[in-house]
């Protein structure tokens, strides 16, 4: 419900008034504060991404502002990490109004968002010691693969009756644990299900889901009366079901089937008038939520021109009534001091789309925000006198971004293989020239040369992709999570 986050601050001469519907909301109330009426800016997680202006004095004038966001779920969730977890991420959320997305326990309970139960949990043990012994002496559990029941198939046998009380008290155990007001589940990932004739009974793949689902929720509300759930829609039970979907507060459709240069109501990109015939088409189901992956679009890190792409689906999200919208939050700024494994800031996404970042968390929380506004906000304090031409780098990017002939989808693509559709050498080169003025404006101002140089870096990348593009590079995206010989299960490209 948005009325739980609802807040307001007041101001008059001798007083300060911070107001909210909840201790998160009292939060948020303060963090408003710093930023609408002291300056202060939190534009991507961690102490370098903080600008607090230096001020010796304040008036307290009369002022009043009341906050309310539509969306009653904002979430960016952290994904990519071991764990999960990364307290400087975690930190910045509430100060960007985000409610959701904590998994480091103790932030949990010094921040008090909401606090979710969720994972593909409805599955056997990953872990193949644990999956071992549950396959000695439980072999019928396991998913049905090929006429035989196959320990990998950890998905499980949806029609054995041990197995689903084997899933039940795992998410009892998981809800009590957590202290979750709300849980979603889903099953493994990207697993075959179990063939057995039992459970392929109902030719409707993503019915069988749903009709075990309402099941498994049934159950655990026998011992959990109070818990809320939601469902996840997503690979073969994202396509609208025949039955009726019961017991969730909402559905979260996963976008991964949507255009991520155009306007989801653009009637010219096919690709979105098809996702969003789907999308629209589960309201008839259920209450609807949003689960997008628009940071996930590319394999290698990359600067993201995305505030326009956000604005648009807000909007759009907003007129559905979404109760949710969620986007993954690849998070990996932990590898940049990293000895083992380090990374550039340029190869880090948080860094590289910082813009991009703080425009989804700032347009989840107000849709009505103009996406401009938010550009030369970003550039005015990140840039210092160089803003003025950042900001014109970025709309550069924006625009050629929004015009491209292509269309991307799903993610893990590779860039080069369309960089070179909207990077023009004419735009290259206007876009090399917006950052060297940059960079001559804010002469003596170490802090906004810094943000320049990073940003002069990520361009170098995108140049590159461009330049293979241009050559006739092709890429072929290997899976070698299976730990088998990937280049011999291709064919070769001369």
């Amino acid at each position: 419900n948005s009325l739980a986050d609802s807040f307001s601050v007041d101001t008059a001469p001798g007083k300060i008034e911070l107001k909210g519907s909840s201790p998160r909301a009292v939060l948020f109330a303060v963090y408003a504060f710093l930023r609408d009426r002291l300056g202060a800016r939190w534009y991507w997680p961690g102490k370098d991404g903080e600008f607090l202006p230096r001020l010796s004095v304040w008036d307290v004038e009369k002022w009043h502002k009341e906050y309310r966001p539509f969306f009653g779920y904002r979430e960016m969730s952290i994904c990519g990490i071991p764990g999960h977890r990364h307290e400087d991420t975690e930190r910045w959320f509430p100060k960007v109004f985000l409610n959701c997305g904590l998994n480091t326990p103790k932030l949990r309970e010094e921040i008090g968002l909401v606090v979710r139960a969720h994972g593909h949990s409805v599955s056997l043990p990953e872990n193949m010691k644990l999956r071992e012994s549950l396959f000695s002496s439980h072999p019928e559990w396991f998913s049905m693969i090929n006429g035989k029941r196959d320990i990998k198939g950890i998905a499980g046998c949806w029609s054995n009756e041990g197995y689903f009380n084997y899933v039940v008290d795992k998410l009892c155990a998981d809800i009590t644990k957590n202290k979750a007001s709300i849980a979603y589940y889903c099953t493994a990932d990207i697993i075959p299900r179990c063939e057995c004739k039992q459970c392929t009974r109902n030719p409707d793949k993503s019915a069988r889901w749903w009709n075990y689902y309402a099941r498994i929720i049934k159950s655990v509300r026998k011992r959990i009366p109070n818990v809320r759930f939601a469902g996840l829609a997503y690979q073969e039970y994202r396509s609208v079901p025949g039955v009726s979907v019961e017991d969730v507060d909402f559905v979260e459709y996963c976008h991964y089937n949507r255009c991520y240069f155009h306007p989801l109501d653009d009637g010219a990109c096919e690709m979105n008038v098809n996702s969003m015939k789907e999308f629209r088409k589960w309201g008839e189901k259920a209450p609807l939520s949003f689960y997008g992956y628009e940071f996930d679009v590319f394999k290698q890190p990359m600067y993201l021109p995305l505030w326009n792409v956000f604005a648009d689906e807000m909007k759009v999200y907003r007129k559905m009534g979404l109760k949710r919208v969620k986007t993954e939050y690849p998070v990996n700024m932990h590898r940049l001091m990293s000895k083992k494994d380090p990374l550039p800031k340029s190869g880090i996404l948080q860094y590289a789309s910082r813009l991009s970042a703080y425009a989804w968390a700032t347009l989840a929380f107000d849709p009505d925000i103009a996406p401009e506004s938010i550009v030369d906000d970003f550039c005015r304090n990140v840039y210092g006198k160089g803003g003025r031409h950042m900001a014109r780098y970025h709309r550069l990017w924006a625009d050629a971004w929004g015009a491209s002939p292509k269309h991307v989808t799903y993610f893990f693509n590779a860039p080069r293989n369309f960089a070179d559709r909207f990077m023009s050498k004419d735009l290259e080169k206007r876009m090399g020239e917006c950052l060297s003025l940059a960079a001559k404006a804010a002469k003596g101002d170490a802090r906004a040369l810094s943000e320049i140089a990073l940003d002069s870096e990520c361009f170098k990348v995108w140049s590159v992709a461009a330049e293979e593009a241009r050559k006739g590079g092709m890429v072929h995206n290997l899976d070698f999570r299976s730990g088998d010989d990937a280049f011999n299960t291709v064919g070769w490209l001369e």
